[in-house]
């Protein structure tokens, strides 16, 4: 899970509280400073991805999407389940 600390809509607190909900299934949890819900989508700083495609590397390390060498993500046509 990442979190926004500054986020209105799903607060730390409420995401803290489905984290211990949802116990041993959050494989990972991260609270990012100044980071609010739209930050995800249109923030300044999107280096939280770099942690995320670590993750689908490290949970799903067969993914088709995802260069292991140069750590990119190919969204080409073929590549892509429509």
């Amino acid at each position: 899970m990442f979190v926004g600390k500054e986020d209105k809509f799903s607060t730390p607190l409420d995401a803290g509280w489905a984290r211990d909900q949802l116990g041993p299934a959050v494989v990972h949890y991260h609270e990012l400073e100044n980071t609010d819900h739209s930050a995800f989508n249109f923030g300044r700083d999107m280096s939280y991805l770099n942690s995320v495609l670590d993750l689908i590397e490290e949970y799903n390390p067969l993914h088709p999407l995802f260069d292991h060498d140069d750590k990119t993500v190919d969204f080409t046509a073929e590549h892509v389940l429509y």
